[in-house]
C-alpha cells in the first residue's frame, strides 16, 4: 500500500513520502520537553497497520517482484521538491478555466467573473498553491485508502491529516459515500477550533522537521541554521503533511504490530564547515532583518521565533503577502531567508526552485502566478499551432 500511495502522490508532483510510526516524532518532543511544556502535543499513535517492503537491493520497494516487510507503519511524511510546480501550474490553468466557466454560465452570480480575464479568475482562487496541495492530498490518500489490494490495506478506516499549517482533514474512509473534492461541500474539510479534543488546537500544529528527522533521510542543523538537508536535495524540500492511518471500525482479524525502532538519526550530509559558518551568518542576518518586518502586515518571519504556537498557526494561517513579481521588488528584510537555502551547495544546481516558484512560495505575491499563468497559455497555443503544422 505505501508504494501506491507513493506512486499515486508522485504522479501530481509530490515525490516525498515516507513512511514513519508516529511513536518516533512523540518520543523526540518528549525527550525535548516540548509535550511538558506544551509548546507541542503529540500525534495520534494507532496501531501500525501498513507493510512496508524492502527490494533486495535494500531500498524501498515495488519495483522488484521479490519484497521482503521490514516493518509496519501508521503515518506518512508528504513533501515536494520543485517537480510539483508544474503540476501545480496545470491544476491552476484549469481552475482558471472552471472558474472561468462557472462565471459565464452564472453559477456564481454573486462574484460574476468576466469569462475572458483570467487575471480576475485568478483572484476568486483562495490560496492557490495550498487549495492544490489539500486536494491533490486528499483525493489521493481517498483513492488509496479504498483499494483492496490486501487485507492490512482493508484495515484502514480513517486518515487524520495534520498539515503544515496547522489545519487537520479527516478522511473517513469507512463512509462509503464518495466526498469528492469536485464538490463545494468537501472542498477543505477542516475540523473546526470547537472539535480538538480538548487540546485548544495546539495539537495541530506539527513539527514537520522534526518527523523528516525521524525518517533518518534528512540532518536537521538545530544549532545554527535550522536548515533540513537531505543528501540528494540539499535544501530544496518542503513538506505538507503527516498522514495518520487509523483503524476500520468493520475490524479485522490482522493483528497490529508493535512500533518499530525508529532508523538512526542522519549524518551531515556533505556540506563543508564553511557552508555551515556561511548560512548561520545568513540565518542570523535575516532574523534580525526580518524580526520588525518584512513588507507583511503584522511582522515578518523573524517575528514568529519564540512565538507561542498557537500564535504561530495564526501567522501560517492568515497567507499574508508581500511584493514578489520580480527579485527587485521583494522586500529587503525578505531577502536574506530566500538566500538562507542558497548557503547549502548539496542539490542545489539540480534542484533549487525556478524563481516563479521562490518567489511565490515566499511572497505569496498572486502577480507571480498570473505571470505564470501567461506563460503556461502561451506554451498551450505554441503546442496548438506546433500540432495544427505538423
Amino acid at each position: 500500500m505505501i508504494c501506491i500511495i507513493q506512486n499515486e502522490l508522485r504522479q501530481s508532483g509530490f515525490d516525498l513520502c515516507h513512511p514513519i510510526h508516529t511513536s518516533w516524532y512523540n518520543d523526540l518532543i518528549r525527550d525535548e520537553g516540548l509535550i511538558e511544556s506544551g509548546a507541542l502535543n503529540p500525534l495520534p499513535d494507532p496501531p501500525a497497520l501498513i507493510p512496508v517492503a524492502y527490494d533486495d537491493d535494500g531500498g524501498e520497494g515495488g519495483t522488484t517482484t521479490t519484497t521482503t516487510t521490514s516493518w509496519f507503519c501508521n503515518a506518512v511524511l508528504i513533501g515536494n521538491t520543485k517537480s510539483a510546480w508544474p503540476h501545480f501550474l496545470r491544476w491552476l490553468s484549469s481552475e482558471v478555466d472552471r472558474t472561468r466557466g462557472a462565471g459565464e454560465e452564472g453559477d456564481d452570480a454573486a462574484c460574476d467573473v468576466p469569462v475572458d480575464d483570467d487575471g480576475a479568475a485568478l483572484k476568486r482562487i483562495s490560496n492557490p498553491f495550498d487549495s492544490f496541495v489539500e486536494m491533490t492530498i486528499v483525493r489521493a490518500m481517498r483513492r488509496c485508502c479504498r483499494r483492496d489490494d490486501d487485507d492490512r490495506s482493508r484495515m484502514v478506516g480513517s486518515c487524520e491529516i495534520f498539515w503544515s499549517d496547522g489545519g487537520r482533514t479527516i478522511i473517513d474512509v469507512d463512509d462509503d459515500r464518495d466526498a469528492c473534492y469536485d464538490d463545494d461541500c468537501d472542498r477543505r474539510r477542516r475540523v473546526d477550533d470547537d472539535d480538538r479534543d480538548g487540546n485548544d488546537g495546539r495539537s495541530f500544529l506539527v513539527s514537520m522537521t522534526r518527523v523528516a528527522t525521524t525518517t533518518g533521510e534528512y540532518w536537521h542543523d538545530a544549532d545554527a541554521t535550522r536548515l533540513c538537508v537531505h543528501p540528494t536535495y540539499g535544501t530544496w524540500t518542503a513538506f505538507r503533511a503527516v498522514v495518520v492511518f487509523g483503524t476500520s471500525r468493520r475490524g479485522g482479524s490482522i493483528s497490529p504490530s508493535p512500533p518499530p525502532p525508529p532508523p538512526p538519526p542522519r549524518q551531515r550530509p556533505v556540506v563543508s564547515v564553511e557552508e555551515i559558518g556561511i548560512a548561520k551568518l545568513a540565518f542570523e542576518y535575516a532574523l534580525d532583518a526580518s524580526s520588525s518586518n518584512d513588507g507583511r502586515e503584522g511582522g515578518g518571519y523573524g517575528t514568529t521565533v519564540g512565538k507561542p504556537w498557537a500564535e504561530l498557526r495564526d501567522y501560517l494561517q492568515h497567507g499574508s503577502t508581500c511584493a514578489g513579481i520580480s527579485w527587485e521588488k521583494v522586500p529587503d528584510a525578505m531577502k536574506p531567508w530566500i538566500r538562507l537555502r542558497d548557503c547549502i551547495s548539496v542539490g542545489r544546481e539540480r534542484w533549487k526552485y525556478d524563481d516563479a516558484q521562490l518567489l511565490y512560495h515566499y511572497t505569496r505575491d498572486i502577480n507571480v502566478l498570473s505571470m505564470e499563468l501567461r506563460r503556461v497559455r502561451d506554451d498551450e497555443r505554441r503546442g496548438l499551432i506546433e500540432g495544427s503544422v505538423s
